[in-house]
């Protein structure tokens, strides 16, 4: 492939248009630095703006501090600020008990998602802002390959896709995604961009190291083309996976469970009134059914996509397993007319005569928290903070983020996927999700926690018992001595 190739290649990704507000992984590398390169290029035919984030993993030492001190003068030479992080990586794997690849991959999506929120928070709208991160057609057949070791099903076969929704709601665009590495790295010599090179790619440290220099040399012993085959079969198997995901949907489309699958106690809809949740929340809080005839009437392909669809949109998103689906066909096929299957994370599947019912993690039955709003002047609620039922915000900075008719878009709900809060001397953005993991939160607890939300942006976590000691509090909105009104959210029960 050329280099105008390349260049076509990106530019041809829906995501990049006029007014796109791109942020763009920069590791130093020779992928990153080629679409860095076209993404400037770009910027004089399309009106662009791009957003370089590095993040330094601290594995590699010096070596590591290198590619951050280059990425920062790259950046600079061409008039572009560069937003670095930094976080121990083998440490951060060892706490959470997981593999030192998946840690750096969920570290650096969090930031590029603190900084596409930060853009956010200036007026861009959501669907003008992309994460582009430089994945190649070489590591797409390293993905496929490493998920078929694993064990995968036609979705895994078709690899990465070129546009997905990142976690925090961000479209996430791989532009390169077509294009070989050989291609990218004869770019940068063509272009003299002198990408800082990672030498431990070369050494079979890691599972995906070993497939590329081991695997994938052994595989061309029996085909030269290899590659090649893998990227077709991943093609094919993307066709596949979307025609029958457009199918799933048009099956036995899920309905809300009515009042009689909530009366026992199992879903959030049983504390919670519908008005307490906007949206899509309320959609998410609510449990979902399919009929039996569902699963025994459609290809399995259909229903346990639909089924994984519900799981989906209830927060179930990862975890699930083939056993899983094994379970629910038992379960739809049982001549009892009422049974349950648990699946991961306190999520439930169960049968109520000719329904299948998802329902999301329960909490003990009874009425939900309330919660008073309320302007007053400054200083007038703050001394009842400290018993962390209670919060106080600069108004003016609220409306200014969220417009004047704030106070409509307030909720108190369990979190959803994507929430977020920004913490007082934090370092930007941190999921909900992230922050239980770091206070310790056991998993069975975390439907137990309610908190103030607007949208996705968390405002006030109540302290909750022995979950959490004291309050979390939003460090985006601060009372100061030049607030003039101040907001005060007050949590007058858990009962």
């Amino acid at each position: 492939m050329k280099k105008d190739e390349i260049y076509a290649e990106v530019k041809k990704n829906e995501y990049i248009r006029d007014g796109q507000h791109i942020v763009l992984g920069l590791s130093g590398g020779p992928d990153s630095v080629c679409l860095f390169n076209i993404l400037l290029e770009l910027k004089d035919e399309i009106d662009i703006a791009v957003y370089p984030v590095h993040v330094n993993h601290m594995i590699r030492g010096d070596a590591a501090n290198s590619d951050m001190m280059y990425c920062r003068k790259l950046c600079e030479d061409n008039g572009i600020d560069c937003s670095v992080f930094s976080f121990d990586c083998v440490k951060t794997a060892k706490k959470l008990g997981i593999a030192t690849e998946e840690s750096g991959r969920l570290k650096r999506y969090e930031c590029f998602g603190n900084v596409a929120g930060e853009i956010e928070a200036t007026g861009v709208p959501r669907e003008y802002i992309s994460v582009a991160t430089a994945h190649n057609a070489d590591d797409q057949v390293e993905t496929i390959i490493f998920r078929v070791l694993r064990g995968t099903g036609i979705d895994g076969l078709a690899g990465m896709r070129e546009v997905r929704k990142s976690d925090d709601g961000f479209t996430v665009i791989k532009p390169l995604l077509g294009v070989r590495k050989k291609d990218i790295v004869a770019y940068c010599e063509e272009k003299s961009l002198n990408p800082c090179i990672d030498y431990t790619n070369d050494e079979p440290v890691y599972d995906r190291n070993r497939i590329r220099l081991e695997l994938i040399p052994y595989l061309e012993r029996y085909n030269p083309n290899v590659s090649e085959a893998i990227l077709r079969l991943g093609k094919a198997a993307a066709e596949d996976s979307d025609f029958l995901q457009a199918m799933a949907l048009r099956t036995d489309a899920p309905t809300d469970a009515g009042d009689s699958a909530v009366s026992d106690g199992m879903s959030d809809t049983a504390d919670m009134s519908a008005q307490d949740v906007p949206g899509d929340a309320a959609a998410a809080a609510k449990p979902y059914e399919i009929s039996c005839g569902n699963i025994f009437e459609n290809a399995p392909s259909l229903w346990k996509r639909s089924a994984a669809g519900i799981l989906r949109r209830l927060g179930l998103s990862e975890d699930l397993q083939a056993g899983h689906f094994d379970e629910m066909e038992k379960l739809a096929g049982s001549r009892l007319p009422s049974a349950a299957v648990n699946l991961p994370r306190g999520y439930m599947v169960r049968k109520s005569y000719d329904r299948i019912i998802f329902s999301r993690p329960g909490r003990p039955a009874g009425r939900p928290p309330q919660m008073s709003c309320r302007s007053v002047d400054k200083d007038e609620c703050g001394s009842r903070i400290k018993n962390g039922m209670h919060a106080e915000f600069d108004e003016d900075l609220l409306v200014e983020r969220f417009g004047r008719d704030f106070r409509n878009a307030i909720c108190v709900r369990p979190r959803k996927p994507g929430d977020y809060i920004v913490l007082k001397g934090g370092s930007g953005r941190k999921k909900i999700q992230n922050l239980f993991v770091d206070e310790k939160v056991p998993k069975e607890k975390r439907a137990e926690i309610y908190m103030v939300a607007i949208g996705s942006e968390i405002l006030f976590i109540p302290a909750a018992g022995d979950i959490f000691d004291r309050g979390r509090y939003s460090g985006l909105y601060p009372v100061s001595k030049d607030t003039k009104k101040t907001f005060c959210i007050e949590i007058l029960s858990f009962v």
